[in-house]
Parts: structure tokens; sequence; C-alpha cells
């Protein structure tokens, strides 16, 4: 939530149309993360952590305008990240080294 209101905060539609957000981006995140998860017997918190970072991107990084913009979200990505999962003793460095990509087409399943 705070990665949401933080991004909310930043950027307004008085910069862009596309900063209307809304608490439906924290539905599609969390649904979006149940789909990738649901057909999979088990995910480590490292994998957990990937996910969250992928689906933080897809719905707030790829809004973005200038390059500027893209690195705050990244940049806040991996402090919110390292926030509330690094004192949980996961690598979030490791766990969100870039690019963070998923698929669902083939296989459907997300694989990294």
């Amino acid at each position: 939530v705070i990665f949401y209101l933080r991004n909310q905060e930043r950027f307004t539609p008085d910069i862009a149309p596309q900063y209307i957000y809304s608490p439906r981006e924290l539905s599609r995140w969390t649904r979006a993360m149940y789909e990738a998860m649901e057909p999979l017997d088990a995910m480590i918190p490292e994998e957990l952590v990937r996910l969250w970072g992928h689906e933080a991107l897809r719905l707030f990084h790829d809004r973005c305008v200038t390059h500027e913009e893209r690195e705050w979200v990244q940049k806040l990505v991996d402090s919110v990240a390292e926030t509330f999962f690094g004192p949980k003793g996961i690598d979030t460095v490791k766990c969100l080294q870039r690019p963070l990509l998923y698929s669902k087409w083939v296989t459907k399943t997300y694989v990294s």
C-alpha cells in the first residue's frame, strides 16, 4: 500500500493524464499475483518478492513518461522491498535483479 500511496503522491493527472491512481490498482496487483501463484505447488519467499516487484513495475513503471520517472519508480520498488522484505532475511537486491520478466502464454504458469 505504501508503494501505491507514494506513486499517487508523486504522479498526478496534472503531470500526465495516465497518472490517475485508484484503489483498483491494488486489486489488479493482488489479482495478478494470485493468478501467478495459484497453479504452483509452492513458492519460496524470494520468488514471491520477485513476482511482487514484477507486478509493481508492470502497473506503475509502465505508465511513466520520462526516463527520470521510470528511474524513480525502480528505486521505489527497491526501497519498499528492502524496507518490508529485507528484515525477513530476503536478499532483495538479488531477488529484484532486472529484468523482471514473466510469461504465462505457453506454459500456463509464470516463469522468471
